[in-house]
């Protein structure tokens, strides 16, 4: 595995959670009170691009072989 890609997601994840709390919260209350919104895409897409961040430095062997750095350039 790739020191860096450990290290950057190390210094990610207090930032995308801390700033990305607001639209978490929110965006749980609108799905709690069955009225999504804007809040609600918000979050969900926050969320999903950094699962997917984290899973590819975890475990970039999931991903197709063309989106992997060995075909076309590193997995950001």
């Amino acid at each position: 595995m790739d020191t860096q890609s450990w290290v950057e997601m190390v210094l990610s994840m207090p930032i995308a959670l801390w700033a990305g709390r607001p639209f978490f919260i929110r965006g749980w209350q609108s799905v709690v009170n069955r009225s999504p919104n804007m809040w609600t895409l918000i979050g969900l897409g926050t969320g999903a691009a950094f699962v997917y961040s984290v899973v590819a430095t975890i475990a970039p062997q999931v991903f197709p072989i063309h989106s992997s750095r060995w075909a076309c350039g590193r997995v950001f």
